[in-house]
């Protein structure tokens, strides 16, 4: 948009029938003459800059050719609804969408190989895939499928989880049901009311909100924060007809992030264990008799939580199933940090007395079986990240994802850690454990979620050669930000084929976390914010487009000449929140990279430009998200500022 012009000169013409004369009677041309007026509202993007131009604060017009620019600032490119996928098991084995060697391939070579792979593999529609599991629930002679659904910062409305009836033509998108949950995370199946119909039960986490971390994230305190949708679980009872609404059951839980049924006393009499939120967390047993559910008994567990969010809230899954070879029923159950523990049964009964702790890092589920055939039950536990031991106030994930998951052997003296595999994966959340190449050994499946950089990273298959496990032996099987995995022979050719329940697509973190001061660079992981340059034909896209280094994730950003040189300069935030940059003459960036960073002792989330103290110098607002503080960066000529901090105990998202 034009700049106005840097003086202003009243003229008074006096007009005779002879002459025309012209007197001057002011001229104001400079900052001192301006500064002394007053603008009205209309003017309050305007200021009076130090060489006497009265001119627009917020510009739009980068380059003043009369067309304004449009600016899209990307946060995250996450896709949340990728497809669940069946990779069927033919003949030839399994097969990936993707090529192997895609990097370096030919396009079109990339291209045939996806098109023939999709040959044998089925996709089913889901909604932020999360929790799965297989059976026949109505009771036809086919398998389905059903698993729960939950979108990060999606809605406060119930989300449903899908049931996809098998048929004798397998699964198909069009035979689905919705099952109501409130944000349901974890989903269970089997007879709980005794009338030889499967039930169907899904443990409710409640509204997103009210679970957010705090820094007491306690049981007790989490039990103050839950409403009527944090303490109810379902259980839907079957009836010959199907499944209704009037046959739902409401279950007092808390903040349910898993439910498993069991029959603990091997009596025929069901038992539903939720694990809910909290450090230390809960472990909630309620007995189920002649359909009834009876007192609950709620043993506390180390730390449960749910996965960092990165688009995708995930939460770990127990294991329910005999792990000494008793004859009952024992419970693993995963935590957050450097322990989980297991919960034995004592004929059916469990108390905090009668447990073993493991060394496992950030837990999220496990599996047993003889991988060995040794006639002892092995544990495999899915790790899903590491600390990498990095104290950088920049950024937000100091997690490594690209970590080891574990092989616990069985022996006459139980689980020791002198007595483990490590198995390198990458952002495991769960694991199954089967045949699935039908050599008569366990094979391990591992569903991984992401990486450091990416949650489009392939599930993998360790295969059991005659009892061991070699590091270079798997099966990799491209899936989108998995959530679980299943195998199952659903053709009854007796091959395992591989469902995978894919929750997330895109790059695993926001743009602008750890970016380094100066860094010119898009990086890998991060998204660049978009310049599309105004021009006379209205057209906006790819060939006109501007790329630039990403801001700080969920941050505002700010055009204005803060120079006084007559073009637009960009005022952002970066490496999440601690570093203000200002990219001069963003209009030919890259071909002028000239930038000036300052550091703030905050988390900031917004700036905003205006000449504050009226010196004719533009300056920067600088709101936190976190920190307590905010600053004002004072304009002092020649890329200088001055900082001057104020206490502002509120999370602000625009000012």
């Amino acid at each position: 948009m034009p700049m106005f012009k840097k003086y202003l000169t009243v003229f008074i013409a006096v007009f005779s029938v002879l002459r025309l004369d012209a007197q001057v009677l002011f001229n104001h041309h400079s900052y001192q003459d301006f500064i002394k007026g007053k603008v009205s509202d209309s003017g309050g993007n305007l200021y009076i800059s130090k060489n006497g131009k009265i001119q627009f604060v917020n510009l739009f017009d980068f380059n003043a050719d009369g067309y304004p620019e449009v600016v899209v600032n990307n946060d995250h490119n996450g896709y949340d609804t990728p497809d669940a996928m069946i990779y069927h098991n033919t003949a030839s084995g399994l097969r990936s969408l993707t090529f192997p060697f895609a990097q370096d391939a030919a396009a079109f070579q990339n291209f045939d190989y996806t098109m023939e792979s999709l040959k044998n593999i089925t996709r089913l529609p889901a909604a932020g895939g999360g929790k799965a599991l297989i059976a026949d629930i109505n009771q036809d002679g086919y398998k389905d499928l059903v698993f729960a659904n939950i979108i990060h910062g999606s809605t406060l409305l119930e989300m449903p989880s899908y049931i996809y009836w098998g048929g004798a033509d397998g699964f198909n998108p069009i035979r689905r049901s919705l099952l109501p949950g409130d944000r349901a995370v974890g989903v269970a199946v089997g007879d709980v009311t005794g009338d030889g119909l499967p039930d169907i039960v899904v443990a409710n986490v409640g509204r997103e909100h009210m679970y957010a971390e705090t820094p007491d994230y306690s049981y007790a305190t989490l039990s103050k924060r839950a409403g009527d949708r944090e303490k109810t679980s379902y259980l839907y009872k079957q009836t010959e007809p199907g499944f209704a609404p009037d046959s739902r059951i409401s279950i007092p839980t808390q903040f349910a992030v898993d439910v498993k049924i069991a029959d603990f006393k091997n009596n025929g009499h069901k038992s539903l264990v939720f694990l809910e939120l909290g450090q230390p967390g809960g472990l909630r047993i309620i007995p189920v008799e002649n359909g009834k559910t009876g007192q609950p008994q709620i043993l506390p567990v180390f730390n449960i939580r749910f996965s960092p969010s990165f688009g995708k809230r995930l939460a770990p899954e127990l294991l329910v199933k005999d792990l000494n070879n008793d004859g009952f029923a024992d419970i693993f159950v995963p935590s957050a940090g450097n322990k989980s523990e297991i919960f034995w049964s004592n004929k059916g009964t469990f108390s905090t007395t009668n447990k073993t702790i493991l060394d496992a890092e950030n837990a999220f589920a496990t599996d047993a079986a003889d991988l060995n055939k040794d006639g002892f039950t092995d544990l495999v536990v899915a790790n899903f990240y590491s600390f990498d031991g990095k104290e950088d106030k920049y950024s937000k994930d100091n997690y490594n994802f690209e970590t080891n998951s574990y092989i616990w052997w069985g022996s006459t003296n139980g689980f020791s850690n002198a007595h483990k595999t490590a198995l390198p994966t990458s952002g495991a959340v769960n694991v199954k454990l089967a045949d699935v190449n039908h050599t008569g050994f366990t094979d391990i499946l591992f569903a991984q979620h992401r990486n450091n950089q990416t949650v489009d990273i392939s599930s993998c298959i360790y295969h059991n050669k005659n009892g061991k496990f070699y590091k270079e032996d798997y099966t990799e099987l491209q899936s989108f930000g998995a959530a679980d995995i299943l195998a199952e022979d659903l053709s009854g050719a007796g091959r395992k084929d591989i469902i995978l329940i894919n929750g997330l697509s895109g790059t695993a973190r926001h743009a602008g976390l750890n970016d380094g001061p100066g860094n010119e660079s898009v990086t890998t992981t991060g998204l660049p914010m978009y310049i599309y340059k105004g021009n006379a034909a209205g057209r906006y896209g790819t060939e006109n487009l501007i790329r630039v280094p990403e801001a700080s994730q969920e941050t505002n950003i700010a055009f204005a000449d803060m120079e006084d040189k007559g073009h637009a300069d960009l005022v952002y935030m970066r490496t999440n929140g601690y570093r203000v940059a200002i990219r001069y003459n963003i209009y030919n960036y890259p071909q002028e990279k000239e930038i000036t960073e300052v550091e703030v002792p905050f988390r900031g989330n917004t700036v905003n430009v205006a000449d504050f103290n009226k010196d004719g110098i533009l300056d920067i607002l600088v709101t936190p998200i976190s920190g307590g503080k905010g600053a004002l960066l004072f304009g002092l000529g020649n890329r200088k500022y001055k900082t001057e901090l104020f206490d502002f105990d509120y999370m602000a998202y625009s000012s």
